[in-house]
């Protein structure tokens, strides 16, 4: 299934331009940070977050907790992140998407198992104490992101999702 996702594909030409060195040692020997992330996609933009000792944005979401599902998952994470609940009746899986993982030893890839998010966010969006910023952005703010997140936008983009 998640192979024949339209959307993203696990293997993108991309990371094997990131990832400068010994590429089959980066892809199946070196570290993997398996998370989960959300898309809220409003007018074309991906609300993301920005933490308060990183300089870029990243999706909504974070690592899976020890027995937790992505859906579980993925509402904690937003309420911990941006103060807002969802309904994960609504969250829908979108795909699977691999890149260079920031802020780790070359060679480490992050794997985002992404769910879309169709229906309004239960709230207003806030940055908890953990984030320093929020912000809705689109294929012109990918210099804010890390290259994982910009090949992700470029995904996004093709795909007609963000502007």
């Amino acid at each position: 299934m998640l192979a024949t996702s339209p959307h993203i594909s696990t293997l993108d030409y991309k990371l094997f331009v990131a990832c400068k060195s010994n590429i089959f040692y980066n892809l199946f020997m070196g570290k993997v940070i398996d998370k989960v992330a959300l898309l809220c996609i409003k007018d074309k933009k991906v609300l993301m977050c920005r933490s308060a000792n990183r300089p870029v944005f990243y999706t909504l979401g974070g690592k899976r907790e020890t027995g937790e599902s992505d859906l579980d998952c993925l509402v904690r994470e937003v309420k911990e992140e941006i103060c807002v609940d969802i309904d994960e009746t609504q969250a829908e899986f979108f795909g699977m998407h691999r890149g260079p993982a920031d802020s780790h030893p070359e060679g480490t890839i992050v794997q985002l198992t992404l769910y879309t998010y169709p229906a309004s966010l239960i709230g207003n969006p806030q940055p908890s104490s953990e984030i320093a910023e929020i912000a809705w952005l689109g294929i012109g703010d990918k210099d804010k992101l890390p290259i994982n997140g910009q090949m992700l936008f470029d995904k996004l983009y093709k795909d007609g999702l963000v502007d």
